[in-house]
């Protein structure tokens, strides 16, 4: 299933793909949010695919890395960096989420 990005904590990186896109910006993002966004599109743009794999479970713990401040202004100041360097990362996330794919497989596993 193509995603239109991957999720940082849950993200595997093929070393072919690692070694053409190079890796994660951290001078631009530093401390998190909006990095492996990132990654994402500058690998869409090279002609690879993110993908979900239904039958892998990774447990993530909330709130561990970032006070809830913190997380808000990396959020927040890192989205607007995302949407300058990719315009349609938006208008791609809300295409995925409308239609929904992985919603059979959520159905599936509840």
């Amino acid at each position: 299933m193509d995603l239109p990005t991957a999720v940082g904590f849950c993200m595997g990186i093929n070393k072919i793909a690692l070694q053409k896109i190079g890796y994660f910006n951290e001078y631009l993002f530093g401390k998190g949010y909006g990095e492996e966004n990132d990654w994402s599109m500058r690998a869409r743009a090279r002609g690879f695919k993110n993908i979900l794999v239904p039958n892998l479970f990774v447990y993530h713990k909330h709130g561990g890395s970032f006070s809830s401040e913190e997380k808000q202004k990396l959020m927040q100041e890192n989205l607007e960096k995302i949407k300058k360097l990719h315009p349609d990362y938006l208008k791609l996330v809300a295409s995925f989420i409308k239609e929904d794919p992985p919603k059979a497989v959520r159905d599936f596993v509840s």
